[in-house]
Parts: C-alpha cells; structure tokens; sequence
C-alpha cells in the first residue's frame, strides 16, 4: 500500500491480483474507489508517485502545489 496527498486529497493505491487500484482516504477509514484512473500494472510502486502526478497535475493550487508521498 501507498498512500499519497495528491494535490490535497488522501488517495491510497493498493495491489490486488497484479492490478493497482486507486482510491480516495476519507481519513475516517472509508476509501472511495477511483475508477477513472487506471494505473498500468507494470508499474512498480517507485514510479506511483509521478505516475499520479502527471494525472493530477491539473489539481495544483497555492494551497496545495505539491504532491506528497505519505507512507
């Protein structure tokens, strides 16, 4: 599991059965499936990071102009 501030919003990417899948932390423990972001399979977890923020570069803001790797 990795876990990112993409821009301001929590997301999780998890692996199951060799696919990633990308979610939205509520920070309350409830995630939120992300389904229109498919993250190639043979990327491996070190690239997941500017993998999500070539995605969601458009997100950036003043308050939130980076995109942080959290755990």
């Amino acid at each position: 599991m990795a876990k990112f501030d993409v821009f301001g919003t929590t997301m999780i990417i998890t692996r199951r059965d060799r696919q990633w899948m990308l979610a939205i932390d509520s920070g309350l423990g409830m995630r939120r499936p992300v389904t229109d972001v498919v993250i190639p399979h043979s990327l491996v977890e070190a690239e997941l990071a500017q993998y999500l923020a070539d995605i969601y570069h458009e997100s950036a803001s003043i308050q939130h102009p980076d995109m942080i790797k959290l755990a």
